[in-house]
């Protein structure tokens, strides 16, 4: 997903300040000729103004991330997903030469996870690959990259992943990957750079499951993380010796899927014709919606004024009804404009003023709300004529959630609406 940030926030900053010396009262320039009376909320219900329909997912870039999930899971509503990744690996204080005559006792590959989603008691297959091609730390890695023929058949071994557990232990048994150590030079053992340059990487992923599923949220730096030698040779007869994940040295990326077929959500992205009753949402760079606002410019044609506030409210579907928990809502959104050539850049009144844009669930009225006031005056003064937005979790790449939105609905709680507070002038 592009961003184009600075063009827009400097425009925004200057409409910003000339539209913020007029807020110490309620009205605008030019209010003070009208009778009294003229000031009034308007609430414009979803038919005529708001239409939007669900949308699947786009790449979004999987590298140079704190977290990496790593898991798959099926989901009553919005069907399959998996998370794999792929990372480095380099050197550590005790890595380096394996002395005279090695003997390999076993290989542990530990990944420490920070938090699971999911069935807390299911046991997944974790499986590791060697990843055959040169990662660069200074590239972008999306998570849709297709890296079929890109890790080396068969294995290098495999384990468990249960919700309950804070580690994964996989035992590397494969020879080939092992004997690449034993043979070489220890000045190559003990440099990242070099280590890197001779095992490119691992490719780490799950087995399909047949019931809900989980995925875990691996952080890379966590102490536990390494992959581990213990061995003997013919000065010591136990010993060990680490290579360490560390986020600072090591790329990685995620790589996400996700399989809508023969489940409910299906039947909504078929197009983009309707006016959707729900609208899906979902991390991984999975669905979400986009709304448009036909009546807005028919509306904002027909009187000159100046908006004092607008509030875009999008209500949760219920969730009982959907096979839905609330724990899986993202705690944020975050809405973007997107633009003619594809790219996505910042609303306004987030440039100008994060802190009060919102985006933030509320479980009290179980919606999430922002304020558009900048946007929607700048065009309606003929600066912009864009107002077409997407809607995506915040931190999408790092966490697990979905939820449904209320689209289009006669039942005026039931939709998305915008109230404008408006002065005609």
């Amino acid at each position: 997903m592009r961003t184009e940030f600075l063009p827009n926030f400097i425009f925004g900053l200057s409409l910003f300040m000339l539209l913020s010396g007029c807020e110490t009262k309620p009205d605008y320039i030019g209010s003070d000729l009208l009778p009294s009376g003229d000031n009034f909320t308007v609430s414009f219900d979803s038919m005529e103004v708001i239409n939007g329909y669900t949308r699947l997912g786009d790449s979004i870039i999987g590298s140079n991330k704190d977290l990496q999930l790593l898991g798959s899971m099926i989901d009553p509503l919005f069907g399959f997903s998996r998370a794999g990744y792929v990372t480095q690996i380099g050197s550590s204080s005790s890595s380096g030469g394996f002395g005279p005559n090695p003997k390999i006792d076993s290989v542990i590959l530990t990944l420490h996870f920070e938090g699971f989603l999911g069935e807390s008691n299911l046991s997944q297959q974790v499986r590791v690959y060697e990843f055959m091609e040169y990662i660069r730390k200074d590239t972008n890695y999306y998570t849709n990259q297709d890296i079929t023929g890109l890790y080396r058949q068969p294995e290098l071994g495999h384990g468990r992943m249960t919700g309950g557990d804070t580690l994964i232990r996989i035992q590397i048994t494969e020879e080939q990957f092992i004997n690449k150590f034993l043979q070489a030079e220890d000045s190559i053992l003990a440099s990242t750079s070099y280590i890197q340059q001779f095992m490119y990487g691992l490719y780490i992923t799950t087995d399909d499951v047949t019931t809900e599923g989980g995925i875990s949220t691996i952080y890379a730096d966590a102490e536990g993380t390494m992959l581990r030698f213990y061995y003997a040779n013919d000065t010591v007869d136990s010993i060990s010796q680490d290579y360490r994940i560390y986020r600072n040295t090591c790329q990685q990326f995620n790589l996400f899927s996700h399989d809508y077929t023969g489940y409910p959500i299906e039947e909504f992205l078929s197009g983009t014709s309707r006016n959707d009753s729900l609208l899906f949402i979902q991390s991984m760079a999975g669905v979400f919606p986009e709304i448009r606002f036909p009546g807005f410019h028919r509306w904002i044609d027909s009187m000159p004024v100046a908006i004092n506030q607008a509030k875009l409210i999008l209500p949760v579907a219920d969730t009982n009804l959907l096979q839905q928990k609330s724990e899986n809502l993202p705690d944020r959104l975050m809405i973007y404009l997107e633009q003619p050539d594809g790219s996505y850049s910042f609303v306004y009144d987030y440039a100008v003023e994060p802190e009060s844009f919102g985006g933030t669930y509320d479980n009290i009225s179980n919606s999430y709300n922002f304020t558009i006031k900048v946007q929607l005056q700048s065009l309606a003064q003929g600066n912009v004529d864009n107002l077409e937005m997407i809607i995506r979790p915040v931190n999408g790449d790092e966490t697990v959630t979905r939820g449904v939105l209320y689209g289009w609905s006669e039942d005026f709680m039931k939709r998305i609406r915008l109230e404008i507070t408006y002065t005609r002038l």
